[in-house]
């Protein structure tokens, strides 16, 4: 089979692939038909400063194995910056499917291990108290990962399918948004425990979808007249409103934040550990 082909196969292969497991060998067998495995093991590019990179790499885990705690800590309050030598470019996630140079790799996986290192071992240098703020400062200068759903009635289903995939995966961001229908998927995840997730997962056809059914003209206009009334009328059960608000129970911002700690930012003040 020509290269062409053995590329379009792989493409069907992704886009029929049911678990992330699938999806992931496919595209890494499509990464090698390109040739894209040997542009990540080279770790020059243009587009971002590697000749930096490997030095931090080197830095941290030379500090690391001679088990110098302290100078570790500092180094990493120094070096873990999202933006150190423009490893957050878009390009550089753009060229393979299964990932980026794995110089960048190695650096954030030599962090990781380099923050573990701090927290599982003592020293009179580095009080416990100054490892908390150590730790404090290095997660607001990397910063937080944010997930946001764009709307459209068709996307729904296809955010739930990413919900799953990234929650199945341990990699759900706490802070999930979106507009319209991205806003009710985003509502519906963070209103639930991982447990709740699992369920709710394990029995798609329970998907409360009433609501997304199309509407006659005159349930158009009905609908927007009771959504443009006072706010004292109550709505009533049977309403296409109260149908798309059935999904998400009656819990505020608070109430759900204390069931679980993952938050949709239209309340700003709610993050994890706020009670």
């Amino acid at each position: 089979m020509s290269l062409f082909g053995q590329a379009r196969k792989l493409r069907h292969a992704m886009q029929e692939a049911q678990t992330y497991d699938d999806w992931f060998a496919a595209a890494e067998a499509l990464d090698r038909v390109g040739h894209n495995d040997i542009w990540r093991e080279d770790p020059t590019s243009k587009l971002y400063h590697y000749e930096l990179l490997a030095e931090h790499l080197a830095k941290l885990r030379d500090l690391r194995e001679t088990a110098q705690v302290g100078p570790l800590a500092r180094t990493i309050q120094e070096s873990l910056h999202r933006h150190l030598g423009e490893i957050s470019s878009p390009d550089l996630y753009s060229h393979a499917h299964t990932g980026t140079k794995r110089l960048i790799g190695a650096y954030l996986e030599e962090v990781e291990r380099a923050m573990r290192f701090i927290c599982e071992h003592d020293t009179p240098s580095l009080p416990l108290e100054e490892k908390l703020q150590n730790f404090q400062q290095a997660a607001h200068n990397f910063g937080g990962t944010a997930l946001i759903l764009s709307g459209g009635l068709a996307f729904g289903i296809y955010h739930m399918g990413v919900i799953k995939a990234l929650w199945e995966q341990r990699l759900l961001p706490t802070v999930i948004s979106g507009s319209s229908m991205g806003a009710i998927v985003a509502a519906v995840t963070c209103t639930r425990t991982d447990a709740e997730l699992a369920e709710l997962f394990a029995h798609p056809e329970r998907i409360h979808v009433d609501a997304l059914k199309l509407a006659s003209p005159a349930e158009i206009i009905r609908e927007r007249k009771l959504l443009n009334s006072s706010p004292t009328h109550a709505v009533q059960p049977r309403s296409r409103a109260a149908e798309a608000l059935h999904p998400l129970g009656r819990a505020g911002h608070l109430a759900a934040n204390r069931h679980h700690p993952r938050s949709d930012p239209a309340e700003p003040g709610l993050r994890r550990g706020d009670r």
